[in-house]
């Protein structure tokens, strides 16, 4: 087994970045609330008409 040595600048920008990571992992999987359209604002979203 290796053992990996860091200076405390190197752990502190590790930790820093591990941290960003995990930030935009967490936004990634907010549940996301329901959005609701009316029928005609389906139809302009489909690019459809009725």
């Amino acid at each position: 087994m290796e053992a990996i040595i860091l200076s405390k600048d190197q752990y502190t920008d590790l930790v820093k970045r591990l941290d960003e990571i995990n930030q935009r992992l967490d936004a990634r999987n907010e549940t996301k609330k329901d959005t609701f359209v009316d029928n005609q604002e389906f139809l302009i979203l489909m690019k459809i008409s009725k």
